[in-house]
């Protein structure tokens, strides 16, 4: 509902900007600009994030994952990828597309929730196993 928190945006920034700056760090501009992405979706996806994780924006932590994590307020962990501020992420897929394989792998295989981390980044989506249970037993795949 449009009552629903807004996410948090969690990053690994030490030192906030002067009062009345805006924060010279990437991750939190990242972070800021997948919420209004959110905040601009369907409300079925706006609704649906408690957090918005930066910590490893530009590959700080690791160069290999992903930059930008959602997580849902069941848990789940979606790899959004790397910054929708940057206009050339080769191989990529744009923010309006992302948006659109978080709905079709939704009607296709359920809600988010029900696993453990979605891979939004590329064409293919990838996924990991079922957390929640189905008709009193819990589903691998």
């Amino acid at each position: 509902k449009g009552s629903e928190a807004p996410p948090v945006v969690i990053s690994s920034v030490r030192r906030t900007s002067e009062l009345g700056q805006a924060w010279a760090h990437d991750g939190i501009r990242a972070g800021a600009a997948v919420a209004e992405i959110l905040r601009l979706s369907s409300e079925k996806l706006r609704t649906r994030f408690a957090v918005i994780d930066v910590t490893n924006i530009g590959g700080c932590r690791n160069r290999h994952k992903s930059e930008i994590l959602l997580v849902t307020r069941q848990g789940t962990t979606v790899k959004w990828g790397r910054s929708p501020l940057l206009v050339n992420s080769p191989g990529e897929l744009t923010p309006e597309q992302k948006l659109t394989k978080m709905i079709l792998f939704e009607e296709k295989r359920g809600p988010l929730s029900d696993y453990r981390y979605v891979d939004i980044r590329f064409d293919d989506v990838q996924h990991g196993p079922r957390i929640r249970t189905l008709s009193n037993r819990t589903v691998t795949n």
